[in-house]
């Protein structure tokens, strides 16, 4: 009978270390969905972010190019304004000039 104390002894011992083993998988594998989640938010808020940032710089684009074509638009319409303001400065000459070579005969 002196064994049997021991055995009981040995599987309590065996049973609590059961126990705790189960305890530390249990608290290992909460850690590891608590690390999961923390991981998966910790991704949406650095994507949330690149976004956002990618949205501000598209803007600024934007309004830059909206800004550069309305720039260029302004100097096309002076462009034109001055070409047009010349055409009808040298329209006299151009005619004089044009009917100067077509009335003009010269003989070799």
């Amino acid at each position: 009978m002196a064994g049997t104390p021991s055995v009981q002894q040995l599987m309590q011992a065996e049973s609590e270390a059961q126990s705790i083993v189960e305890g530390a998988r249990q608290e290992k594998s909460r850690l590891l969905k608590e690390a999961r989640s923390d991981a998966a938010a910790e991704v949406e808020r650095f994507r949330m972010e690149k976004e956002a940032e990618y949205e501000r710089q598209l803007s600024l684009e934007m309004e830059s190019n909206q800004s550069s074509g309305e720039k260029l638009r302004q100097d096309t319409e002076h462009e034109l304004f001055q070409i047009e303001g010349q055409s009808r400065r040298n329209q006299g000459n151009v005619v004089e000039m044009l009917l100067g070579t077509v009335v003009r005969v010269e003989y070799d």
